[in-house]
């Protein structure tokens, strides 16, 4: 018959509550680091209220509605108000930036003080070496190099508002692409110099089906002139589909081209790639 204790409970249920067996005068072995091997009940009630009081209240300074926690250093937390994160969409106010072994692979910030640009997006690089930068300015997309992040820009590769693509292969090249519709023109670009002395080759070709038509300019001028303008070569119209290029002067020391579509019927796809002589930092292009 089971020994009962003067309440009429079975000894073995007690044993079986704390886990032990009968003849056991403490509570075994446990797996953690709170309570010791071995104790009685009062000696491991005593370890867990240690435990439990040392445990200090976590410090969250600059605490905030989806502010993204971030470590002090010091046990504490504080709450970025710059960097936040409703559930859906993380929010940074600032730059961010993902590096591998010291070399940025992206960052993104506004340039607006450096650069006077907006929404500056560089990709890959490192403040001693070369980065690829894309932006919005205005309404137009660029792509662009810079020696370094936070560095001048040069200009490679621009897409306008309106679908005009303009490409800088280097310092004395680059490339315009212009949709024009027949019976219209538009100016593909305009260059200035310093001195007012320009030198430039001009090819412009028209390669859309069934007009497919192409020229050669060579071009200068010194300040204060007309442009004296040498066609070299032209392969002539395309049945009746042609176009005209003008080149006149806008100011002391600019020009510009201005080509007009003279098809009667087809929109013209027009690649215009202009190559520069002398110095080139003595030139702005737009």
């Amino acid at each position: 018959m089971a020994k009962r204790n003067i309440l009429g409970q079975d000894y073995d249920d007690l044993f079986t509550l704390f886990g032990t067996s009968t003849g056991d005068t403490d509570l075994g072995t446990f797996s953690g680091i709170t309570i010791s091997d071995n104790p009685s009940v009062k000696t491991a009630l005593q370890e867990i209220e240690t435990a439990l009081e040392a445990i200090t209240e976590v410090s969250i300074a600059n605490d905030g509605d989806n502010r993204v926690i971030t470590a002090v250093g010091d046990s504490t937390f504080s709450a970025e108000s710059n960097f936040l994160f409703d559930g859906s969409t993380a929010t940074i106010t600032g730059k961010l930036a993902t590096t591998e072994a010291g070399v940025t692979y992206l960052s993104v910030e506004n340039t607006s003080a450096a650069n006077s640009q907006a929404s500056a997006y560089i990709f890959g690089g490192t403040s001693a070496g070369n980065s690829n930068i894309v932006w919005r300015s205005g309404s137009s997309l660029n792509l662009g190099t810079a020696a370094s992040i936070g560095g001048a820009i040069t200009n490679v590769f621009t897409v306008g508002n309106t679908g005009k693509v303009t490409y800088t292969d280097n310092a004395t090249k680059q490339t315009f692409a212009d949709t024009i519709n027949f019976g219209a023109n538009t100016d593909v670009f305009s260059v200035s110099a310093t001195n007012g002395t320009i030198a430039f080759r001009a090819y412009i070709m028209c390669n859309t089906a069934s007009f497919s038509v192409v020229k050669i300019y060579d071009v200068v001028r010194k300040e204060n002139t007309a442009p004296i303008v040498n066609m070299t070569l032209n392969t002539g119209p395309d049945g009746t589909d042609d176009f005209t290029a003008t080149f006149s002067s806008t100011g002391a020391n600019s020009m510009k081209l201005n080509v007009a579509n003279d098809s009667a019927s087809i929109n013209g796809d027009f690649v215009t790639t202009l190559e520069l002589a002398g110095n080139p930092e003595s030139y702005t292009i737009t």
